[in-house]
């Protein structure tokens, strides 16, 4: 069988929601550790890169692949979520990027627990909509 593009995006998106959604069980989990090292690694450039790059990729992904899932319209507005949210982390600039992921690991545990549940959810919307 030989893969499409359109193989590739939705193998990406199955993935990187199954991904997502273990990333926020761990962080519902244990959230200090999580935040603690994404505080610790807020300076690395590629941090910043991969945070733009991949949800340029995942949005763009969700938005080519709408029309085959199970909710076209929310896997679209999810789509233009990602690759604006994509936009925003790359227009703020390192510093503020920086300030923004300093900021959000001192958030208090039971925003961390919230975020990991929203995440975790996130992932659920995502895997039925191309189940």
């Amino acid at each position: 069988m030989e893969a499409t593009l359109t193989t590739w995006a939705l193998e990406f998106i199955r993935w990187f929601a199954m991904f997502i959604g273990a990333f926020g069980v761990v962080i519902t989990i244990l959230p200090s550790p999580i935040f603690g090292f994404l505080g610790r690694f807020k300076h690395l450039v590629l941090f910043h890169f991969l945070a733009v790059v991949v949800r340029f990729i995942f949005g763009a992904a969700l938005l080519y692949t709408a029309s085959q899932s199970k909710i076209p319209e929310v896997i679209k507005i999810l789509g233009f979520v990602s690759i604006a949210a994509g936009l925003v982390l790359m227009l703020i600039g390192r510093n503020r990027f920086m300030r923004l992921i300093a900021w959000i690991a001192r958030l208090t545990p039971l925003v961390h627990v919230a975020v990991g549940l929203v995440t975790v959810a996130f992932s659920v919307v995502v895997l039925y909509a191309y189940h």
